[in-house]
């Protein structure tokens, strides 16, 4: 494609020469040319010069002596952080353990059993045993006959032996009074269960169960 500078004297000075671009070149070229206000011979002669300069400048440098580099300055280090005040609470709790993380997600033990009501002093414990108590056990009957009668899980001190973790040494106690057979908790841990609720004393008549730990007893009628 073939430009031409629009004056005069650019026109005598100079010859007509051709060159080969891309297209999408040309048309910016043309469109920054509108945009100066200028023509486009103007805007290429112009960045030819401009291209010629940068090259002797290039030239210039690269032949002229250069200063030899300078040696960097080390930086000096950062002052020390100032140490925190021992009166300063720490904001981060320390970590749990494993014991505490477990005992933080246990969940909380059950209430204590209300200790057992005292045996009330005004009644005389019946010495004779007129009418027995009768106990059906596990497809067994139990015929009680004496008063003081100790259901536990020690065989040294208990009159009827339940071997279960849940039943403590001396569990519980069947007495006779006046007005006939109670039971009364001897302090044990997990209580006695009459009739499906946790007491520490009952009175026992037919058609009371009572269970102790895993052992159920049904009291019926003397025959």
């Amino acid at each position: 494609m073939r430009r031409r500078r629009a004056t005069a004297s650019a026109i005598q000075a100079s010859r007509t020469q051709s060159f080969i671009c891309a297209v999408d070149l040309l048309r910016a070229f043309e469109h920054r040319a509108f945009e100066l206000g200028c023509s486009f011979d103007w805007l290429m002669e112009e960045a030819m010069q401009r291209l010629l300069a940068e090259r002797d400048e290039a030239e210039s440098v690269a032949t002229s002596p250069q200063p030899p580099p300078s040696v960097p300055r080390a930086k000096p280090p950062p002052p020390p952080l100032p140490p925190p005040p021992d009166t300063m609470p720490s904001t981060v709790p320390p970590p749990l353990s494993r014991t505490r993380l477990q005992a933080a997600l246990a969940p909380p033990p059950p209430p204590p059993l209300p200790p057992p009501p005292p045996v009330p002093t005004d009644v005389d414990v019946d010495a004779s045993v007129d009418e027995p108590l009768v106990l059906h056990c596990a497809g067994e009957r139990l015929v009680i006959t004496r008063d003081g009668y100790v259901i536990g899980r020690s065989a040294a001190k208990s009159d009827f032996v339940i071997e279960s973790g849940e039943v403590s040494r001396e569990h519980a106690v069947i007495e006779h009074l006046a007005g006939g057979w109670v039971i009364t908790d001897l302090g044990s841990t997990n209580g006695i269960i009459v009739d499906g609720e946790v007491v520490r004393h009952a009175a026992l008549h037919a058609g009371v169960v009572l269970s102790i730990g895993p052992m159920a007893f049904a009291v019926a009628s003397p025959e």
